[in-house]
């Protein structure tokens, strides 16, 4: 039995395999400054088996990332916090990596 959310990862050869990624090596950063919001966000994806970590602010969330010797797969953003966006980390995550 497949475990619910597994992605298939498809290479741009014609000729390769699906690779299939379970859900426990999938790596996702949540960003908000609502504790409760990152709180139910990794309830949930940790649930299903992800590997979850939070960020308070954007510039924690960069911290974070730079510091990281996995960068996460997913980067899930709040776009309204106070100092920086979620639409400017996401511009300095795009820039940076």
């Amino acid at each position: 039995r497949k475990q619910a959310g597994i992605y298939a990862q498809y290479f741009e050869s014609v000729d390769a395999e699906p690779a299939e990624i379970s859900n426990d090596k999938v790596r996702i950063l949540t960003v908000d400054d609502e504790e409760i919001n990152n709180m139910v966000i990794t309830g949930i994806l940790a649930t299903e088996g992800y590997q979850v970590e939070t960020a308070s602010n954007g510039m924690d969330a960069i911290n974070h990332v730079r510091a990281a010797k996995k960068l996460p797969h997913i980067v899930i953003l709040d776009v309204m916090m106070p100092s920086m966006s979620g639409l400017d980390v996401c511009k300095v995550l795009r820039k940076e990596f």
